[in-house]
């Protein structure tokens, strides 16, 4: 594995630019895992052909191919306050999980082995989260970040590749049963999901966000859901959830889920039925 140098044609690709860049401090530490995950002398891990890892500009521009091209129709995270300028940085793990799924429509000549090097990366770096953050509850970052991944792995053109995904699958749909992510029968609305006892002293960014963390939990557990009677279809096997775990709220109407700011959001979950 190795990453092309494709930095010189990143401005031909012309992507909208659908979130705030990646911040440089944020870029310098995904770059720095890549270095000890792929081009240190890991232990683990065979190391990259090359150290050379993707600039802040074209880790940036596979983000915002991700908003173009995938995220239309698999609506995991929330694309309003995803690198939001007014809000804390995203896990790295879940940006990197982002721009390796979004580096699939990146329009270059070594588009294999771009695509195959964020792919690897993403899948040694969901390896080591997954046992940084191995609890009971799921962290929901990293919990979409493995989603994004075993998407990517399961999608793959490469047998190496697809031949990690039993694997991932199963460590995946087991913590969201362990966790108990969909049996939260809690409706993502404001009064059951403030952090307050009194919503109405909050300000309606403050309602929004707390919303937005809640309807993340529910969409991530159905997505993992999902995903896991996928590939059990495809592979014709049995499913690791099954109906009755499915109890929690179904994920809100997308009119919501995109409104692009808490005065939007606000306007329309007064006539969204709870």
């Amino acid at each position: 594995f190795a990453f092309p140098h494709v930095d010189d044609v990143v401005d031909a690709w012309r992507v909208p630019e659908h979130t705030a860049p990646l911040s440089a401090e944020t870029h310098q530490m995904i770059k720095r895992y890549f270095i000890q995950l792929c081009a240190g002398s890991s232990s683990v891990f065979e190391p990259f052909e090359s150290d050379f890892f993707p600039s802040a500009r074209t880790v940036n521009a596979c983000i915002q191919l991700y908003f173009e091209h995938f995220h239309k129709g698999f609506p995991l995270v929330h694309k309003p306050t995803f690198l939001h300028s007014g809000l804390p940085q995203p896990h790295w793990l879940l940006l990197l999980a982002v721009a390796a799924i979004g580096s699939n429509y990146a329009d270059v000549t070594e588009s294999a082995d771009f695509r195959e090097a964020f792919q690897e990366f993403l899948r040694r770096a969901t390896s080591l989260m997954a046992e940084v953050y191995r609890t009971q509850d799921l962290f929901i970052p990293i919990a979409q970040a493995r989603l994004l991944n075993l998407v990517a792995l399961a999608t793959s053109s490469t047998q190496l590749a697809r031949a990690h995904v039993p694997r991932y699958h199963v460590e995946l749909a087991r913590s969201c049963l362990e966790a108990a992510i969909l049996q939260d029968v809690r409706a993502s609305h404001i009064a059951q999901v403030s952090g307050h006892q009194n919503p109405a002293t909050e300000t309606p960014e403050q309602q929004w966000l707390v919303w937005v963390q809640q309807e993340s939990r529910h969409r991530t557990g159905y997505f993992i859901w999902l995903i896991d009677c996928t590939l059990g279809y495809l592979s014709d096997s049995r499913p690791l959830c099954t109906l009755d775990d499915a109890r929690a709220p179904l994920p809100c109407l997308e009119a919501l889920w995109d409104a692009e700011s808490a005065a939007a959001w606000l306007k329309l979950y007064k006539g969204y039925p709870v």
